[in-house]
């Protein structure tokens, strides 16, 4: 089996910026079409990506992919779901849908609580294959000093590209590609400000449904408290 370096992720958490963030130093791939292509049609990963990053779609269904090292991105569940509050209420419907395919019904109590039932399965998806974990907030507020921690346990060596620190990676199209990923050479690319995508624990928690929901999986999943604010 070939060596793939893995990025994982709980969505929404700035996985596509890590990625854009390392393709200086390496071939580097986000959700690339070919994935979709092994997921549906059980078709092969491509061996030419031997060596490359790539950011899966899904933690639960690549992560036998390939025995290379594995960099797990997540926000802690409070900042979690106060991200999934703001998102679009039709993206949060399918990717509903999309969950129940892997959560039992007896896991959750309602939308909120079934992402957190996934949220808590992924990061001890994460912990049981003893990948790198980096919370996103680190990221955001300082995207080379993160970028170069994965760099180095990628083993890999260079400088990350830190002009994608600067635009709204989403905005460009990167996600779904087959080829890996390049600076957009366009002129129409919306830049961000810095720390842009940075939550904060004491906002999310004064939330009642977020508190309870927080307080929900630490009792549920007492080793994931270290994970949970």
């Amino acid at each position: 089996m070939y060596t793939i370096r893995s990025i994982y992720h709980t969505a929404r958490c700035g996985s596509t910026l890590l990625t854009s963030l390392l393709s200086s130093v390496n071939s580097s791939f986000a959700e690339p079409n070919w994935c979709r292509d092994f997921w549906e049609n059980g078709n092969p990963i491509p061996e030419l990506r031997d060596g490359s990053i790539v950011k899966f779609p899904s933690l639960t269904i690549f992560h036998h992919i390939s025995p290379g090292p594995k960099v797990f991105l997540y926000r802690p569940l409070s900042q979690h779901l106060l991200k999934y509050k703001t998102l679009d209420k039709s993206w949060l419907t399918n990717r509903e849908t999309n969950i129940k395919e892997y959560v039992s019904e007896d896991e959750y109590n309602g939308s909120t609580q079934l992402f957190a039932a996934l949220w808590a399965k992924q990061v001890n998806a994460a912990l049981s294959m003893n990948a790198y974990f980096i919370q996103s907030n680190d990221l955001f507020r300082d995207p080379k000093t993160t970028a170069l921690k994965v760099i180095e346990y990628f083993d890999l060596s260079g400088e990350p590209d830190l002009r994608f620190a600067k635009i709204n990676v989403k905005s460009i199209q990167i996600n779904g590609q087959g080829d890996p990923i390049i600076y957009p050479s366009r002129s129409n690319i919306i830049e961000v400000p810095e720390n842009h995508g940075v939550l904060e624990t004491e906002k999310s928690m004064s939330y009642r449904l977020i508190a309870s929901t927080v307080e929900w999986v630490e009792s549920n999943f007492p080793e994931l408290k270290d994970f949970t604010r």
